[in-house]
This record gives C-alpha cells, sequence and structure tokens, in this order.
C-alpha cells in the first residue's frame, strides 16, 4: 500500500467508482452484509476511481498482458471528463507513459520492464 499511498489517503470517491467485469456483476451481499471476495478475479479492465483535489486516480485492478490499459470511462466525448486530459502518469516508477484519448475510452500504454506491487497499478490522471 505504500507505494499507493499517494491515491489511497485522503481522497474522495469520484463520479462512478469503478468500471469492469466485477463492477458490472451482480454480487449480492450475504453472510450479515459481507461480500468481499466473492466474485470472479480481477482483470486488468477492472478499474477503480477516486480523487484528490483536481486528480483523478484510476487503480488498475490487474496487470495487463499487453502492457496497455483502456479506460472506457474516459473516452473522448464521454460526459463524466469532458475536459481534456493533459497527462497520465504510473505512480511508483519514473518510466514514461504514453496516452490517447479515443473513442473506445483512455488507452494508455505502460513500461514493459515495470512492476510495481500485485495489489493494483495506480494511474494518476492529470486534467486541464
Amino acid at each position: 500500500m505504500d507505494v499507493n499511498s499517494e491515491g489511497i489517503y485522503e481522497t474522495r470517491p469520484w463520479k462512478i467508482f469503478g468500471e469492469g467485469p466485477v463492477a458490472e456483476a451482480s454480487n449480492p451481499i450475504r453472510y450479515q452484509g459481507f461480500n468481499e471476495g466473492r466474485h470472479r478475479p480481477y482483470t486488468v479492465n477492472d478499474i477503480r476511481f477516486v480523487t484528490k483535489g483536481d486528480v483523478l486516480y484510476a487503480h488498475v485492478m490487474a496487470w495487463p498482458e499487453d502492457g496497455k490499459v483502456i479506460i472506457r470511462s474516459l473516452s473522448e466525448g464521454n460526459p463524466l471528463i469532458q475536459s481534456e486530459i493533459s497527462s497520465v502518469e504510473m505512480i511508483g516508477t519514473n518510466a514514461p507513459v504514453n496516452f490517447e484519448r479515443t473513442v473506445e475510452g483512455l488507452v494508455v500504454e505502460l513500461p514493459n520492464d515495470v512492476t510495481i506491487n500485485n495489489i493494483s497499478l495506480l494511474l494518476k490522471i492529470n486534467s486541464l
């Protein structure tokens, strides 16, 4: 958690909590309100969002085998984020991160020689 602390502590919920197969699947509460761990394994499409100030953080719940993350909620023309995205950083590394905003989503190409942790990789998304 230390490497991702910037996107954990003192953050606030964003307009939506996340996207992806686990977020979109039904996961009924059982056993006095606990349902953690009762879903399919996370994939690269499972992303959770928080904000701090003007910054949006995207926790990607699995490392992509092809080094590419597509964040559908940040697609070009999506009303969730109408401002232009100025930069994307991968927290915990100084490696360059290329990105492009398309109608499919925000396409982020991660460095292929970096693995930060096995919990989630954290993207810091700045907009104008």
